[in-house]
């Protein structure tokens, strides 16, 4: 898993945990900088104080990466046999 991937993953829990208890997950990511590490992330803005709407804006692009990533494994397999390879 890249360090990218983890941090989503992270900041997606964190951005949830804060919009529904208002309970920040560690003292270095406050709601501010989530936000913004969010939108750089994801290539996109956020209006302020949409947390629900930036975790799931994480959610939709780790679901593309894992798209790619497992079309990405299928062609590798592909190739494997199509060489006489067993993977």
């Amino acid at each position: 898993m890249s360090p990218e991937i983890y941090q989503m993953i992270a900041l997606k829990v964190g951005l949830r945990t804060y919009a529904r208890h208002k309970m920040i997950v560690n003292r270095c990511w406050t709601p501010k900088r989530m936000m913004a590490t969010a939108a750089r992330l994801c290539e996109q803005s956020f209006k302020a104080r949409d947390y629900e709407g930036a975790a799931k804006a994480l959610e939709r692009k780790l679901e593309k990466l894992k798209a790619e990533h497992d079309a990405r494994a299928a062609a590798a397999r592909t190739l494997g046999t199509e060489f006489g390879s067993t993977m």
